[in-house]
């Protein structure tokens, strides 16, 4: 059995899942992070440093101890993790205080640390706003501050339905 493929009694990823991962690895990019002070300095996120802070995608093999050690020592905040074979999601993992804990889906990743930052009240990181107010206000319609790119985004999502 090729290690990278599901297991027997794993569901295959289905053409869907990978829209919705592909969908969820947009958000970044469609909602650019804005300009916020890192001591003295005005500083914006990349996008390409925005999308790794809210998704951060490895090739599957990566070796998950190693991982998870450095990133405990360069994230304070959840964020998500996905090993990819291709374009498709091998494993999805949410990594939480230096430990990585698996989920079935990509979404499902996202949705147990969006609800990590809710729960135990995590400032969301600052290269990831606004995406995860995206989902405050948009999925989840839990009050709090948006900014003009998500009130626009909201929008539109509202308009083609």
């Amino acid at each position: 059995m090729n290690p990278s493929s599901p297991g027997p009694n794993s569901p295959r990823p289905s053409l869907g899942d990978a829209r919705g991962e592909v969908a969820l690895m947009l958000l970044p990019v469609m909602l650019p992070p804005p300009v916020y002070k890192q001591g003295r300095k005005l500083v914006r996120a990349s996008v390409e440093e925005s999308k790794r802070f809210f998704i951060d995608v490895k090739p599957v093999g990566t070796n998950m101890v190693e991982y998870v050690e450095q990133a405990k020592s360069s994230r304070s905040c959840p964020f998500v993790l996905l090993l990819q074979d291709g374009m498709l999601c091998s494993q999805a993992f949410v990594v939480i205080s230096g430990k990585a804990i698996e989920t079935d889906t990509a979404l499902a990743a996202v949705d147990t640390c969006f609800k990590s930052f809710y729960f135990f009240d995590i400032q969301y990181t600052s290269q990831c706003l606004p995406t995860w107010p995206f989902f405050q206000d948009v999925v989840y319609e839990l009050e709090g501050t948006v900014s003009p790119a998500v009130k626009f985004l909201k929008t539109q999502i509202h308009a083609c339905n």
